[in-house]
Parts: C-alpha cells; structure tokens; sequence
C-alpha cells in the first residue's frame, strides 16, 4: 500500500512539474495542455487550480475563438520560484539570481584577472551569492539553490574540476563544495556548454529542436551534445568535446595530448594568434570585416573553414538536425552563417537526404549565467529533485 501511495504522489508532481516546464515559454488553455501531455482534461482542471491555489500559475483574459466556451490561459509566474547561477571561464566569472523563466534578474561581475585567483573568486562569488540572498530574504523559500557552470571536463560524480586547458589554477578544485558549505545552499556542478545547451532546449532558440549539438566558441572550443530532447553527458560527464577531437593529425599539440585539436585553430585567441594578433583584436577584426576590409574576411574564412571540418566530423558522427553556436564568435555569426551552413551541407555523408541548421544561441541577456541557474531548473523539472523543494 505504502509503494502505491508512493507512486501516486510521484506521478502527481510528475504531471505538475511537466504543465509548469510546458508554460515556461508559451501561455496555454486546459486544453492545449490536454493535448500536450495526454492526460485527461479533468486532471489537467485538478492540477491547474492546486497550481492556481498557490499562485504558480495565473490566468490571461479569456480569448474568443468561434462559437462555444473561450478558452482562458494559464500562465507560469515568472517569480514562481528561482536559482542562483554562476557563471565561471577563463574571461571571468558572473554571479546572478534568475528567474524560472531564465531571465537573469540582478548581475554581478567578476574580471578575470581575479578569476586566477581561485580563493579570491569563490570568496566574492559567496559575498555576492549573500547580497541575493539578503535581498530576496522575503522570498528565499522560492530559491531552490546554485547552479554552477565552469569549463569542462568535470567529474560528474565527484564535482572536481578535471584539467581543462588554460585553466591550470582551477584543476582538481571543487568549488559547489566550498559555495554549498559556506551559502548552506545546494550547490551542483556543469560543464559550461552542457549547462548552455539544456538552456537553448528549455529557452533558446533551438527548444522545438531534439537533436544538436552547441558548440561554445571564445577562448575554447567548448560543446554539448542534445540526444532525443536530453543532454548526452556520458558515464563520467565527459562526452562531446568535439573542440579536442583532430582536424589535423600532424598539426599542432595541444594542452589535452593529442595534436591538431579543433580548439588548436578555431578558439578566438589561437585564430588570431595565427595572424599575430592579441584576442582582444577580435571584435576589431569583426568590425573591420564588415566594412570590407580584406584581411579581417580572410580571418574569418580561415575560421568558418576550421569550423566546418569540425562540425562536419561531429555531424558525420552524431546525426544532428541542427549546430548552435555560442561565445565570442556570434559577434560575426551574420558573417559566417551562410558559408559555413553551405560548406557543412556541401560536405556530409548524409548531403542528399537532410540539411543542417547553423543556429545563433539565445540573445537574451546574460544567457551564460541565467544557463549555470538553469541547472537548478533542469534538474527540478526533471524530478532530480534531492535537497530541491521536493513538491509544488
């Protein structure tokens, strides 16, 4: 009796947790809802008013279509619950609270010049996480916990900071441990492109798309892969580093091992190194590129022809509907977008049957860091749901 007890009140908040990710980014009847998840209308009306009763969701203005009942809109608060995110790379470090509906409410900043400074960084990131935890004192039962993204590869299974290149100061740290300890908050732990990969699924530009592989491109060739609508993160969370994956066997040796690492050629900083230019060049060569200059276009043909190759290996090897780019590149996403989708669909074993989408990543505002948040979020609408509020 205890086990169907159990199991009826997990398939309750299975179906209350599924209705509210379904209203995350679109208004919707009972009915749609109906449609959507299947259930009957008459336990979609019973979860809708115990959501309405605690003021999750409220109602729009009916809409009048045709004859018969209008029907009325649901609609999730946005202030329903939040999580604080944390944002770490090798630029620098942000700290926010954001909302349930992935929007990044009050942002604090760390330079990366303190982000070498292991101890230094995660001292201010638990003063910050204290102010939005003093100012939101009247709502702190609604913060579910901290979700910290940083540059991968990570131990899932311990929270370690593995070695990721250039980041040499962060290696074997664990730093949701220290944040956990010292915040009394739930701390979990993400490769930064993974974390923005589930959030272009749940709010970007990429959620009506099941199968894609993000690739984040600034100072790394950072990547996560989403299979069948979830993220692949492999045994120990160390799949899809396509960034270390070789597009030239006798080329240069990179800081993973191997030699011609994608990242090697197509990271911003080793792109421009090429052309003994500093990184901080780049939006310069963008600029120049789009007033016509020649040697700014060369420089970003090199990296659509880098790009290319790599993505194409990827496809070849995945099967993805689409790619979605990230980081620094997107200064010159409009640039690069058709030679580069022209190039990939010229080019994969599979050009006669499908063409690949080369999508921009969300343009909302301080997407990174509402994405480290968005791990909380994941994790709650999923039913991962140990140390999160346990039910609605």
């Amino acid at each position: 009796m205890k086990t169907l007890t159990h199991n009826a009140d997990y398939i309750k908040e299975y179906n209350r947790k599924l209705i509210l990710k379904l209203l995350v980014n679109d208004s919707l009847s009972r009915a749609d809802l109906a449609r959507k998840t299947g259930l009957t209308r008459a336990t979609i009306s019973v979860i809708a008013d115990e959501l309405l009763s605690k003021k999750l969701v409220y109602e729009l203005p009916s809409i009048a279509i045709g004859k018969g009942r209008s029907p009325i809109p649901l609609v999730l608060d946005e202030n329903a619950y939040y999580a604080i995110g944390v944002y770490l790379s090798r630029n620098g470090c942000s700290v926010s609270i954001v909302n349930i509906k992935g929007y990044a409410l009050r942002v604090y900043v760390i330079d990366a010049v303190e982000v070498a400074d292991v101890q230094k960084t995660l001292s201010l990131v638990v003063t910050y996480i204290r102010k939005i935890l003093e100012e939101y004192h009247d709502q702190i039962d609604k913060i579910l916990g901290v979700g910290l993204s940083c540059p991968g590869p990570i131990d899932i299974r311990s929270g370690r900071i593995s070695t990721p290149p250039d980041f040499k100061a962060w290696h074997n740290r664990e730093p949701a441990r220290f944040i956990e300890n010292e915040t009394g908050l739930k701390t979990y732990i993400e490769n930064n492109a993974y974390s923005l990969a589930k959030f272009e699924k749940c709010y970007g530009n990429a959620r009506h798309i099941d199968d894609f592989l993000l690739l984040l491109i600034d100072t790394g060739v950072g990547s996560g892969i989403i299979f069948k609508g979830k993220l692949y993160a492999g045994s120990h969370g160390f799949s899809g580093e396509i960034g270390h994956t070789s597009i030239n066997f006798a080329g240069k040796k990179c800081a993973c091992g191997h030699s011609g690492c994608l990242e090697m050629y197509a990271s911003i900083p080793n792109l421009l190194q090429a052309y003994g230019m500093p990184a901080t060049n780049w939006s310069n060569v963008v600029l120049q590129a789009r007033a016509g200059n020649k040697k700014a276009n060369e420089i970003l043909k090199t990296e659509t022809d880098y790009l290319s190759h790599g993505i194409v290996n990827a496809v070849n090897f995945l099967n993805v509907e689409a790619v979605v780019l990230d980081g620094d590149i997107l200064d010159a996403f409009d640039l690069i977008k058709i030679p580069l989708e022209n190039d990939v669909n010229n080019t994969i074993i599979a050009k006669q049957y499908e063409r690949i989408q080369i999508i921009p990543a969300s343009g909302r505002e301080n997407h990174h860091v509402a994405a480290a948040a968005n791990i909380l979020f994941d994790r709650f609408f999923t039913m991962g749901i140990n140390g999160i509020k346990p039910t609605l």
